[in-house]
């Protein structure tokens, strides 16, 4: 989702509000996965601090509780074969930082384990004639549903299921006496305080999470255009340019200028200039839907396009069919240099392999010289090229402007040229590898 589209998903996310606690379309996904990050470190606590009071056990069964020899004996086998089993899977799971599913998976049924190993645990003292601690329980169920950072679902499920088996262990073994209809009374009011907390909690991370998103795209987009900005678009630049470096994957680099923009401004207005910068963004937006391409405006009518491991013959390729989106909105323009009287684009590319001591800045300053070209060469042109070894200056013996006749040969590799040159009754030819 890019752009103005995901701006207006955010917002219309946030008009609409979200009382079941979940998302539209992509946004439950992204979500889910910066949540999953966000409360890794709180899980991780949860985790250490079980285990931590699972090791402690001894000191408290001594010095505290005091229990039988014969409960000693079944607490330390359902504390050191089931529950702290469960908790070294948990940790590691939290900590390889594998899906945000996974993970989530794997912390419900941590909780899940605990609380009906604590609940087996006093259900035994009952059996061996001295009281477990209910507030072993309450601490799972609590600590679990809040701190365990889980869905609301899953916390209604495991808190309502735990309250389940507490109630059901309580009244079989113990009966309907005094104290344990309060036993079961407190356990209700803690596991729903828990919940209330745990929805809550939901609600105001994912409320947060639309409004950082959206200031994130107002900081880093352009405002009109929705493309990436000028500062944005240096630092993405910057950071994907020392990766192809490292390792030593191509790049391609473009620049593109709208041709005689400031004629078309005085005559239909700003206004106008607007919906027409509008226009031919989206256009080159069209043809960079990968993941790791970057879209940007760096000026008032100069964008810039990123690819990230093209092949080399796919460059000239894509940029001339880039030029061809944007002419054939079929914008007029009569006052254009062009022969065609409608809005169009010159762009300069350069496409290589960053070699080390190679700056980003080299392959900008070559694709600007490429467009200058394009623009000396009559503009609604394609310009593409390699970078020379000091950037000064780009490398001219390997651009090349396309003429008219190779354009029209460009237009036949493509999948629509194709059907068109079939239906004259001339052999087609193969759309080039990526």
């Amino acid at each position: 989702m890019r752009g103005d589209k995901r701006v207006d998903a955010l917002r219309g996310q946030l008009q609409r509000g979200f009382r079941r606690l979940r998302f539209a379309g992509e946004l439950e996904g992204e979500f889910r996965a910066d949540y999953s990050d966000a409360v890794r470190l709180r899980r991780l606590g949860l985790v250490l601090s079980s285990a931590a009071l699972i090791a402690v056990m001894p000191l408290f069964d001594r010095w505290l509780l005091q229990p039988p020899d014969a409960m000693v004996v079944a607490m330390r086998e359902l504390q050191w074969l089931l529950m702290m089993p469960m908790l070294i899977v948990a940790f590691v799971t939290i900590l390889r930082r594998r899906s945000p599913v996974l993970a989530e998976g794997v912390c419900s049924l941590t909780v899940l384990v605990l609380g009906l190993g604590v609940i087996e645990q006093r259900r035994l003292g009952v059996e061996l004639g001295w009281a477990f601690p209910s507030e072993f329980v309450a601490a799972i169920i609590a600590g679990g549903l809040v701190a365990g950072g889980l869905r609301f679902r899953t916390q209604l499920l495991i808190g309502v299921g735990l309250l389940g088996c507490f109630v059901v262990t309580e009244l079989q073994n113990r009966g309907l006496a005094g104290e344990v209809l309060f036993h079961v009374y407190a356990m209700a009011v803690v596991t729903l305080i828990a919940l209330i907390g745990g929805y809550v909690e939901q609600y105001v991370a994912r409320e947060n999470w639309l409004r950082r998103m959206l200031a994130v795209e107002y900081t880093e987009r352009d405002a009109l255009t929705g493309l990436l900005n000028h500062r944005t678009f240096h630092e993405r630049y910057g950071q994907l340019f020392a990766l192809a470096q490292r390792e030593q994957r191509p790049i391609m680099v473009a620049m593109i200028d709208i041709d005689d923009f400031k004629a078309y401004n005085d005559r239909f207005g700003h206004g106008q200039g607007d919906a027409c910068l509008r226009q031919v963004s989206d256009a080159i937006r069209t043809a960079s839907r990968r993941g790791t391409d970057l879209v940007a405006r760096v000026g008032g009518e100069e964008f810039a396009v990123v690819w990230y491991g093209v092949g080399e013959d796919r460059v000239a390729w894509g940029m001339e069919r880039l030029r061809e989106r944007v002419f054939d909105e079929g914008l007029a323009h009569p006052d254009a240099r062009t022969e065609l009287g409608a809005v169009s684009v010159s762009v300069g590319a350069v496409w290589g392999v960053p070699a080390i001591g190679q700056r980003a800045d080299d392959y900008l300053r070559s694709a600007d010289g490429y467009l200058y070209d394009s623009k000396h060469a009559g503009r609604n042109t394609v310009t593409v090229g390699l970078p020379d070894g000091s950037g000064a200056r780009p490398g001219r013996a390997f651009a090349r402007t396309w003429s008219r006749a190779e354009r029209r040969f460009a237009d036949r590799l493509s999948p629509a040229g194709s059907r068109r040159e079939s239906a004259r009754g001339l052999s087609g030819s193969s759309r080039p590898r990526s």
